[in-house]
């Protein structure tokens, strides 16, 4: 959904599509994404755990990368403030537009999968309401990117940032891993929504790593920056997916135990997530010691940068 939306944005702003033609963009880009993901699983033969396990990691490596971890504000388009001006609540500031499009991503995507499977039209629209009845609560997770929008407007980036600064000592290396720590020991307790590429990476994370290499190896340019929000995402998908299988309620565990037994091998639980804890430290160690190369190359190419001007 996040990076549909931000689609929207590059049709609007960057290509200059009406309104229409860039929600109608995003919702068939929706589809598109949902229907590889059925392709893999019924055509290629692929998990759907794994399928999908893919899919959100490169959902949200695109998403990184075509915003590069700034707003895109599409707001002064003529046809979109006609949109906007329709609120959902009366006295608030929530669009209707935005209920529009957030309903139209995500049914245009279930529907792309379910006829990539083989699915009638029938049994897709027994299936949404019946997954509509038993995940209700589910769409509390609706009112997350609001309140980020709003505090990022509010100069949440920014504060970050200063506040980095403000720490002398604190390095890249010492915030990724400090952040990867804190990650994994929340996921190994079930906390695994806590923290993410929308709640905390995008707002928190990325603008605070940016301060810190900046504070120790001077101004970065685009692609530099670029490796630096990827190498704090890359610090959150590690810290959740090596710390939560630790965790024995957790559905990853089920999931793994399901997919060794679709294969003929049987697994309790306990036994996953005890042998996940090695698993977990080893992670720990390789990314904290790949971030520590990472700043070591980052100061390397500053020095690099400076030497030629130093000599003129």
């Amino acid at each position: 959904m996040i990076l549909c939306g931000v689609m929207t944005g590059v049709f609007l702003t960057y290509w200059g599509w009406p309104v229409w033609a860039g929600v109608l963009g995003a919702v068939l880009f929706g589809g598109l994404l949902g229907f590889i993901n059925g392709f893999n699983v019924s055509v290629l033969g692929l998990p759907p755990f794994i399928a999908t396990l893919g899919m959100m990691l490169v959902a949200a490596g695109l998403t990184l990368v075509i915003s590069g971890t700034k707003p895109i504000y599409f707001k002064e388009h003529p046809d979109f403030q006609l949109l906007m001006n329709y609120s959902v609540i009366p006295g608030a500031r929530f669009p209707l537009g935005v209920v529009i499009f957030m309903v139209l991503v995500v049914v245009s995507a279930g529907f792309a999968s379910g006829f990539a499977a083989g699915k009638s039209l029938l049994d897709l629209l027994a299936l949404l309401g019946a997954s509509f009845l038993s995940n209700r609560s589910l769409l509390l997770i609706v009112f997350t990117l609001p309140v980020i929008g709003v505090l990022e407007r509010a100069g949440l980036r920014e504060h970050a940032q200063q506040w980095i600064k403000s720490m002398r000592r604190l390095t890249l290396a010492k915030l990724l891993i400090a952040y990867l720590a804190l990650r994994q020991l929340l996921s190994m307790l079930g906390l695994t929504n806590v923290a993410g590429h929308a709640q905390t990476v995008r707002p928190l994370l990325a603008p605070m790593s940016e301060a810190a290499a900046e504070k120790t190896h001077g101004a970065l340019d685009r692609g530099t920056r670029q490796q630096v929000d990827a190498m704090a995402a890359a610090t959150d998908n590690i810290g959740l997916f090596f710390g939560e299988d630790v965790f024995l309620a957790l559905g990853a565990v089920l999931l793994i135990q399901g997919f060794y037994a679709s294969n003929g091998i049987k697994l309790e639980p306990l036994q996953i997530a005890l042998w996940a804890l090695p698993t977990a430290i080893a992670a720990f160690v390789i990314h904290s010691i790949r971030i520590v190369l990472f700043q070591r190359r980052l100061a390397r190419d500053a020095s690099a940068v400076e030497t030629p001007h130093a000599a003129d």
